[in-house]
């Protein structure tokens, strides 16, 4: 597909460096990997009820593939511990149980043994149903009586991918969490089959997706489920409008949690190709498609305007919205977060408030009371002027003109990419 080249355009300089590092890693003794590995520890995000433990993992399979990486064009997390990651692949391959001892030696390094009770545990590396990345005996390790967790909490939650979901892995996960007390998040993004998998690069499909829900539902274990509000090269308002059809989407099925990523910029994805390489293109810049530093990056502004949409429609619902990486105070180390005209306007500085109360209330009232004065804000009137700009374009016009420049930019045989995805597009059914 076009978008897993353009991906693995992105990635190149990155695989080049995994699989010399892969080679350097084979040649160690494997109690010299071990060794190497012992010490080091998993990412911890600790929030007021909840942690957030990122477990150091042979990564994500559908972005790593063996050093040819690809994956999801909005994602980028591995990059951050690259060496880590050809390690642990070598070692994975090499010897299962002590890559699993590496992986729980990584949490109690950052954790030690939990013995204080957490409202909520995310437990998660990129794909907990992965046998490759979570074999089957780290998910006992984890979770079952010789846990890091002497004190359970109230519940756990772990990421899978929705084509990984069977009745095995979640009968599995029962068996080890009492009932009641596990929460499996999926990376839906968009209910727009076509766009998750040929612009967003998932390769999930909606009937995966239904079996994912379905077999959950048969087991009683509820489901969050992810949802990015702003995809890659397209306007402010197709975003919002693709999140509230992929929320009513979801609710048909049965799914009763949401949790709204607005698009952040990091490296090496397509918004991040976008800014560092034709933010300064004069025919995305005349449609608002780039924006400068904003390119990219959602607007405060359309979050506020989406959770109204969302209240309007049905004022219930927003018990079940939950909303994140709004904020740099989180996320600003890799990301480049949602902010307005200006990050130091005082607008950006009341919309978070606002955002953290919505997140722990769930109550729409101050925000109902903002969206009636932010009209008069400046950073607004170039909100507005920005809409104005981007207006014209259905979405395949704005898929066809962004799919144009980057393969322009990119590719030496640029007619070949444009025409690969002309024809991809034949399929493309919404408009």
């Amino acid at each position: 597909m076009f978008i897993d080249d353009v991906m693995q355009e992105i990635w190149k300089p990155t695989s080049r460096i995994y699989l010399e590092k892969y080679k350097e890693y084979e040649q160690m003794d494997t109690n010299d990997l071990v060794n190497y590995l012992d010490k080091a520890e998993m990412m911890l995000t600790s929030y007021p009820y909840c942690n957030l433990n990122m477990l150091l993992t042979a990564g994500c399979s559908h972005h790593v593939r063996k050093g040819n990486m690809s994956g999801c064009s909005m994602c980028n997390y591995q990059i951050n511990h690259i060496d880590a990651l050809v390690a642990l692949n070598v070692l994975r391959n090499r010897d299962v149980l002590k890559y699993v001892d590496i992986v729980i030696k990584s949490f109690t390094n950052r954790r030690g043994e939990i013995t204080q009770q957490m409202y909520s545990e995310v437990v998660t590396g990129y794909n907990i149903f992965d046998s490759f990345e979570c074999p089957e005996l780290l998910i006992e390790k984890i979770f079952g009586e010789a846990s890091p967790y002497k004190v359970r909490p109230f519940r756990y939650v772990v990421e899978a991918r929705a084509n990984d979901v069977t009745k095995e892995n979640v009968a599995m996960l029962r068996r080890l969490i009492p009932k009641g007390r596990i929460e499996i998040e999926i990376g839906i993004e968009t209910e727009d089959d076509w766009l998750r998998n040929h612009w967003l690069n998932k390769n999930v499909t909606n009937n995966e997706i239904k079996n994912a829900v379905q077999i959950m539902s048969e087991y009683k274990v509820p489901v969050m489920a992810d949802i990015i509000l702003g995809i890659p090269g397209l306007t402010e308002m197709q975003g919002i409008d693709i999140c509230c059809k992929t929320i009513d989407w979801l609710e048909e099925l049965g799914v009763e949690n949401y949790t709204i990523l607005p698009l952040n910029r990091r490296s090496n994805t397509l918004q991040d190709y976008l800014y560092k390489f034709l933010s300064d293109d004069d025919d995305l810049k005349q449609v608002g498609l780039v924006n400068g530093e904003h390119t990219g990056i959602t607007w405060l502004f359309t979050l506020v305007e989406f959770l109204i949409r969302q209240y309007s429609t049905n004022p219930k619902r927003m018990k079940k919205i939950s909303v994140v990486q709004y904020d740099s105070r989180s996320y600003s180390k890799w990301n480049a977060t949602t902010y307005n005209y200006d990050r130091n306007c005082v607008c950006h500085k009341e919309l978070v408030e606002l955002l953290d109360n919505y997140v722990v209330s769930r109550d729409m009232t101050d925000l109902i009371y903002y969206q009636k004065k932010m009209v008069l804000d400046p950073c607004y009137q170039e909100y507005q002027c920005l809409l104005k700009r981007q207006s014209n374009l259905t979405v395949t016009e704005t898929m066809c003109l962004v799919a144009e420049k980057v393969a322009g930019m990119m590719f030496a045989n640029q007619k070949e990419k444009i025409i690969q995805f002309q024809e991809e597009l034949l399929s493309y059914t919404r408009e």
